[in-house]
């Protein structure tokens, strides 16, 4: 017998066993012969245990249900042994052994009735409903239901550890308070009800863990992912890229090191793409920053040099490494695993290797243009030490900007800044270094003026009255005399 039901709202926080009734309600006006007894039958979903709780919690909408009769022999054997001879004994059949070991099993294993797979919703569709457009639906309402549920328990939690801070207040008030005061007898209720509180917690707590349906998520999570791969002694390791503080005494051992595989790969420049590819694969260390950095070097010496051909052969070289590189790094895979797959895209492949050519010919235009601006800041750098009265070509000086912060003289001044408010005479003493020049600039000067120029200049560094010796203390009420000036 198949019955359509549309359960009414009133029915669904009540029992399951209410469809039960209904079915055997239903049959057994249809079939007055043979009746259905209820007590007999149990209501399950085409595959698990029989369903019981509440309707909401157990159905849902679409649900296809059957309602299944216990046998005769499983209905007697449970008779018989509640009918013991003893009020401590109970003889046991094997059919009730059978009974009491599939309900150990589904004691054992009931926890997977709450878990939720993605194909379990194909039974719940209905026909006229597409099949991925219910997956997603049902996984939204299960997402949305567990969010309800995760929220409730962290509002528990928080509820349930404000309370054990109300007990134990209460408890030290117990401890302090005479008994039977009014003191004591509040705090013997306010620790009463808040037991009472942590026992509602507990039982919501539980019921809301019953509820919860497990997805797949739930049962099977990534604790560590680890790949362990035996070392291969003829690997050799790849450079680490160093720390700002040992960058510079990385990039000295490295090219120590390396220098002539260095300099035999840019000869390598004349030969074949097959050849580059087996001397790199022979010498991984070549892959790493210091590498690049060197060979970017030569190149702008090579064309500060007057050898263009040179330099174009080195910016071939750094852009087949550099290209490696950029490769690994964009894929944060092994550089070594691009090698011999960048190189094959150039063997055989025309437009690959036209391609390439044109950025080693964009590159070394950048290099030239690069070499010109540092021609010229070379030669500003040697006019400057011209000016100072320093030969540019002795090697011992080396003239290097610096900003105000540097420059700034024992007072905190800049000397830069000093220089240009001073008058034109006493810029052009300082420029001559002529101190008699200077003692006259001075005085034609007001006192007032001159010692203030003066004491800019000592705060800035421009001029030193006891040139480098030890001074004694100023009096700040009678301070020195500006040189070639009479109090």
């Amino acid at each position: 017998m198949t019955l359509k039901i549309t359960v009414p709202k009133k029915w669904k926080d009540g029992p399951t066993q209410r469809l039960v009734q209904f079915f055997a309600e239903q049959y057994n006006a249809k079939h007055a012969d043979s009746p259905l007894d209820v007590e007999r039958l149990r209501i399950t979903k085409k595959v698990g245990v029989p369903l019981g709780g509440i309707l909401k919690d157990t159905v849902q909408k679409y649900d296809d249900l059957y309602i299944r009769q216990r046998t005769n022999n499983t209905t007697s054997a449970i008779k018989s042994s509640s009918r013991g001879t003893s009020k401590d004994t109970l003889v046991k059949t094997p059919a009730v052994a059978s009974v009491q070991r599939k309900k150990d099993f589904d004691e054992r294993y009931n926890q997977w009735d709450t878990l939720v797979c993605s194909s379990d919703d194909d039974l719940d569709c209905h026909p006229n409903i597409h099949k991925d457009t219910w997956r997603r639906l049902r996984k939204q309402q299960r997402k949305d239901t567990r969010e309800t549920q995760d929220k409730r328990l962290k509002e528990i939690k928080d509820m349930r550890e404000l309370c054990k801070a109300e007990i134990q207040d209460a408890g030290e008030t117990l401890a302090q308070a005479e008994p039977g005061s009014l003191k004591h007898t509040r705090a013997k209720a306010l620790v009463a009800k808040a037991k009472q509180e942590l026992e509602t917690y507990s039982k919501e707590e539980i019921t809301i863990g019953k509820q919860k349906k497990m997805t797949l998520e739930d049962v099977c999570t990534v604790t560590e992912e680890r790949t362990i791969v035996s070392k291969d002694a003829s690997v050799k390791p790849l450079l680490t890229a160093p720390s700002k503080d040992d960058e510079q005494q990385a990039y000295g051992d490295f090219i120590t090191n390396h220098e002539g595989k260095l300099l035999e790969y840019i000869k390598y420049s004349e030969r074949s793409y097959r050849d580059n590819k087996e001397f790199l694969l022979e010498r991984v260390e070549l892959l790493c920053e210091q590498c690049t950095g060197w060979l970017l070097l030569k190149a702008l010496e090579a064309e500060m040099g007057g050898n263009s051909r040179l330099m174009k052969q080195i910016c071939k070289q750094y852009l087949q490494l550099q290209t490696v590189m950029d490769l690994a790094k964009s894929t944060r895979k092994d550089p070594r695993d691009f090698i011999a797959r960048f190189f094959h895209n150039l063997e055989g492949h025309a437009k690959n290797t036209e391609k390439f050519m044109a950025e080693v010919e964009d590159f070394s235009k950048k290099i030239q243009k690069r070499a010109v601006d540092k021609a010229k800041e070379e030669a500003e750098k040697k006019k400057k030490l011209k000016d100072l009265g320093i030969d540019p070509d002795d090697g011992e000086y080396e003239y290097v900007e610096m900003d105000e912060g540097e420059r700034a003289g024992p007072g905190g001044l800049d000397p830069v800044a000093v220089f240009k408010t001073l008058p034109k005479p006493m810029q052009e003493a300082f420029e001559a270094q002529d101190i008699p020049m200077l003692q006259e600039c001075i005085k034609k000067m007001s006192p007032e003026d001159a010692s203030y120029h003066l004491k800019r200049c000592e705060d800035s560094g421009l001029w030193v009255p006891s040139g480098g010796q030890q001074q004694a203390p100023v009096d700040a009420t009678n301070p020195p005399s500006p040189p070639g000036i009479d109090k």
